[in-house]
């Protein structure tokens, strides 16, 4: 049996004086234990508690005054009478934008009961760079010349037995009023003489005789060019133009590309 076991032989067999010891021993145990217990809270008590810091102070929520109550739980589409609504703005008015040559100038729009915006103001034209009653350049007149296989007439040169050999399409002629001796009557007639380099040179033709009484002085000193000659060849021409070329004696048209007077 070893020091620390007070049990005997007899005590685990009954024995009444062993079991009285061990009651009490562990009586003593427990009173120990409550005596500790109560020493152990007598200084946890007396230990001082460390102080807490002190919450930052809510600030005071400043009182809504009764005016400011009503005109923030009022509807804002309801108006009192007491408070009238704020004064209009009067709105700025433009200021008209300068004159560009060329553009139509709109007066400041003005908001009245169903007026609507007044037309575009359009500045006054300029004056033409040139005259009406002057001399003007018309499009699409087209001249027939005649008589240019002959060679009679002076429409023959040093250069060409008949002058009227260099007309062909893209030439251009001048028109000429001049008087000439025809079945011995002198006649106003419109000569049509080949240019080249600025220069006129060769009689090749002439104009019809209708248009010498009418046309005379209008046509005199015009620009033409050739745009269509005639021939007798079946393959250029058909039989209408042929038949034309035979009558006139030579036939081409020419557009007139100069102003007339």
């Amino acid at each position: 049996m070893s020091d620390g076991d007070i049990c005997s032989d007899d005590e685990r067999y009954g024995g009444l004086g062993a079991m009285m010891y061990n009651s009490l021993r562990h009586q003593d145990d427990r009173r120990a234990a409550r005596a500790r217990s109560a020493v152990a809270a007598a200084v946890a008590a007396a230990a001082p508690v460390p102080a807490v810091a002190a919450a930052a102070p809510v600030p005071a929520v400043a009182p809504v005054a009764v005016a400011e109550r009503e005109w923030l739980t009022k509807r804002p589409s309801k108006r009192s009478k007491k408070n009238p609504p704020p004064a209009a703005v009067p709105a700025l008015t433009a200021a008209p934008a300068p004159a560009v040559d060329g553009a139509a100038v709109r007066p400041p729009t003005e908001k009245k009961g169903g007026v609507k915006n007044p037309p575009a103001v359009l500045p006054s034209a300029s004056a033409a760079p040139f005259s009406v009653d002057g001399p003007t350049h018309p499009d699409g007149i087209v001249v027939d010349i005649v008589g240019t296989t002959m060679s009679c007439q002076g429409r023959q040169c040093e250069e060409h037995e008949v002058c009227g050999v260099v007309l062909q399409e893209d030439v251009v002629v001048r028109l000429r009023k001049i008087q000439l001796m025809v079945e011995g009557k002198e006649e106003t007639v419109i000569a049509v003489y080949w240019v080249t380099d600025g220069v006129d040179r060769c009689r090749v033709g002439f104009l019809p005789r209708h248009m010498a009484y009418r046309h005379a002085a209008r046509y005199d000193g015009a620009l033409a060019q050739i745009t269509r000659v005639l021939s007798d060849d079946p393959t250029i021409c058909d039989s209408a133009e042929r038949r034309m070329f035979h009558k006139m004696r030579g036939c081409c048209s020419a557009t007139i590309i100069s102003t007339l007077k």
